[in-house]
C-alpha cells in the first residue's frame, strides 16, 4: 500500500500546477504497468499484486486490454477438543484478462476517468492443512482403505490430508475508475479503483482492488 500512497501524494502535489497548463493532444497509443492491492474482509490483509494494459485511442475513446494478477494467503485456525488447534493455511492466486473502453470528460493534464472492462479469469485456490498433534496422520492415512480379494486398496480421499488444491476459471466483469495525471509529455501516473466480479459456475466473488500505475505514451 506505501507504493500507492506515494503516488497519491505526488499526483496531489502535481495536480494543481498540472491542471493551469495547456492541455495537449493526448498519445494514441498507452502502455502501463504498476502495482495493485486486493481489499478482503478486515480479519484479512490487504494482499498485493500487478497489473499491465494497453490502449488504442480511437475517437473520444480508449480500446483497453488489461491483464493481472493477483494472489491471497491468509490462516484460519479452529478449535479441536479441549485444547488443541487445527490450522488451514489458506492460498489463492487470480489472473484475469479483460478488454473494454475507458472514457471520461475531455482532459488536459489532469482527468478522471471511467472504465468497463470484460473476459475470464483462472484461479488456483490451495489450502495447506496443520492437524493437531495428538492425531498420527501418516498411521490414520496408512490404515484407510478397504481389502478385496486379498489385496489393501488405499482411500481415495484421506480422512488427513496435507493439502487439497482446487482450479477454476470462467468470465470476469470490471467497473472501475481513475485518476490520470501527466507529469511529462508521455508520462502519466495513475491511480484507479475497480471492482472486479468473477463468476464460474456457482462461483462468483467480489475482488476490489486500488493500483498505481506508470503510462508511458505512444504516437499521436
Amino acid at each position: 500500500m506505501r507504493s500507492i500512497a506515494a503516488a497519491v501524494a505526488v499526483s496531489v502535489a502535481l495536480a494543481a500546477p498540472a491542471a493551469a497548463q495547456t492541455a495537449s493532444p493526448p498519445p494514441r497509443f498507452e502502455i502501463a504497468a504498476g502495482p495493485m492491492y486486493g481489499l478482503q474482509d478486515p480479519e484479512r490483509p490487504v494482499t498485493p499484486g500487478w497489473i499491465v494494459s494497453s490502449g488504442f485511442r480511437l475517437g473520444g475513446q480508449l480500446l483497453v486490454v488489461e491483464g493481472a494478477w493477483h494472489r491471497e494467503s491468509h490462516v484460519d485456525d479452529h478449535l479441536w477438543g479441549y485444547n488443541e488447534v487445527f490450522r488451514r493455511h489458506r492460498k489463492s492466486l487470480y489472473w484475469t484478462l479483460q478488454a473494454g473502453v475507458r472514457s471520461g470528460p475531455p482532459q488536459g493534464r489532469v482527468g478522471l476517468y471511467y472504465q468497463l472492462l470484460a473476459g475470464g479469469f483462472a484461479a488456483r485456490f490451495r489450502t495447506d492443512n496443520e492437524w493437531p498433534a495428538s492425531i498420527d496422520v501418516e498411521a490414520e492415512n496408512a490404515a484407510c482403505g478397504f481389502y478385496a480379494n486379498d489385496q489393501f486398496f488405499p482411500c481415495e480421499n484421506l480422512p488427513y490430508p496435507a493439502f487439497r488444491e482446487e482450479r477454476a476459471a470462467g468470465v470476469a466483469m470490471q467497473p472501475g475508475i481513475g485518476l490520470d495525471v501527466r507529469v511529462w509529455r508521455r508520462l502519466t501516473l495513475r491511480m484507479a479503483a475497480d471492482l472486479p466480479i468473477l463468476a464460474g459456475g456457482d462461483y462468483v466473488v467480489l475482488r476490489p482492488k486500488l493500483s498505481a500505475q506508470v503510462v508511458a505514451g505512444l504516437g499521436r
